[in-house]
């Protein structure tokens, strides 16, 4: 979503121009990739949009997908706008790149906040393409038009599809006040459209932050206190140390972290961990938050106040009295907190579900002592959000545990 800091001035300026952008190493693309189909490499038109010699479109998507559905509502916009067929489509998660300013989903904003944006990036792109043809062409702009990720001259029937086209329309100025296509004009936008991440969480081939492997790969869990506030006095390693498969024990700022090199050593040292915490000032339970909850009965504000209840209740034949109790109900998501860190060789490298790359990579930047741009952030599919990922703390154990392994 353009936003944080990046106004509709600036936006623009990032749509435009060919410079190369950040790639991912390990990319999270829908709908296959131009290097699988034996292509040559994509043409960048802008930050958001590549296509290649196919005329195959890649929507660079700077939101993260969390169920909400933007890896598809964004790259409909785009596709509309851009005049290209949906068969022609391939989302594609963006990479950590200042070009997309703040990068962090939530707060229901991706579509409402970026969505005339979204349409001026792909009306730039598709004006550029418009030119380049009629170039070519040696004829007016005005006398061509795109339809079906192709520029015709209406006059003399002629055709270039935008494959053909990327390469020359990339070399040319950004247009800062692209036209955009009247509302009833819209072929994608408001239509039933299949979504692009279904496949492959039906196949099982999406990646979500659970899935990622790396070489020499290690996996950690962290005891933390039982309070908020807590601190570590002091620990026992002996009996996690004792468990086959776990490497090291290491105390971290959140906690106690048992290393392993597969999760059920890590499981189960984490369990044979003897640990002594100072409490936090924090002194909450349930059964405290029922008391204040009882208490402020007696001070609260009338709402409503409709009849006689006293009288009602005393000339009532029967009367029923209950009082119902819930715990606390955690807006919790599905898959766990989890990330995985590489600090190698003055960079980082960060594999997370994360709603914020922005304040992943500044949160692993601050920690490591590295400038951001020497931290990549490779964001996967999300398993729920709700706000809990935009915190960045499961992303600093990582790191600080990658540091301390290498240390």
């Amino acid at each position: 979503m353009p936003s944080g800091g990046l106004s509709r001035r600036s936006f623009l300026q990032v749509s435009g121009g060919a410079g190369v952008g950040l790639l991912l190493s390990f990319p999270l693309s829908l709908r296959g990739t131009a290097q699988a189909s034996g292509s040559a490499d994509p043409v960048e038109l802008n930050a958001w949009i590549r296509i290649d010699p196919q005329g195959e479109v890649y929507f660079r998507v700077s939101e993260v997908e969390m169920g909400q559905g933007v890896f598809t509502a964004i790259p409909m916009i785009l596709a509309d706008e851009l005049e290209v067929p949906w068969r022609r489509v391939h989302a594609v998660q963006a990479p950590t790149d200042s070009r997309f300013g703040t990068q962090q989903t939530g707060g229901s904003r991706s579509i409402r906040r970026g969505f005339e944006d979204f349409r001026r990036v792909a009306a730039s792109a598709r004006e550029m393409l418009i030119r380049a043809a009629a170039a070519r062409w040696e004829v007016p702009p005005a006398q061509c038009s795109a339809r079906d990720g192709a520029v015709r001259h209406a006059a003399t029937g002629r055709e270039l599809s935008y494959g053909e086209l990327a390469d020359a329309a990339a070399s040319l100025p950004a247009p800062s006040h692209p036209p955009l296509k009247a509302r009833s004009d819209f072929r994608i936008i408001g239509q039933r459209t299949p979504r692009l991440d279904t496949p492959a969480k039906v196949d099982g081939s999406a990646i979500f932050g659970l899935d990622v492997q790396r070489e020499d790969m290690r996996v950690a869990q962290v005891e933390r206190p039982p309070t908020l506030g807590g601190r570590l006095e002091s620990f026992d390693a002996d009996d996690a140390l004792a468990v086959a498969g776990v490497e090291r024990v290491l105390a971290i700022p959140s906690g106690v972290a048992v290393v392993a090199r597969s999760t059920w050593p890590a499981v189960k040292g984490r369990r044979r961990l003897r640990v002594r915490w100072q409490p936090g000032e924090s002194d909450i339970s349930d059964e405290s938050i029922l008391a204040a909850c009882k208490q402020a009965l007696g001070s609260g504000l009338t709402a409503r106040n409709d009849g006689d209840v006293e009288a009602a209740l005393n000339s009532a034949t029967k009367t029923l009295e209950a009082s119902y109790r819930f715990p606390y109900l955690a807006h919790a998501t599905m898959e766990p907190m989890n990330c995985t860190a590489h600090v190698h060789d003055g960079r980082c490298e960060i594999w997370a579900p994360t709603q914020s790359l922005s304040a992943t990579r500044d949160a692993a930047a601050r920690i490591t002592g590295l400038p951001a741009e020497h931290v990549a952030v490779h964001p996967t599919f999300l398993g729920g959000g709700f706000g809990r990922r935009s915190a960045t703390d499961f992303v600093e154990d990582a790191v600080h545990l990658s540091m301390a392994m290498n240390a």
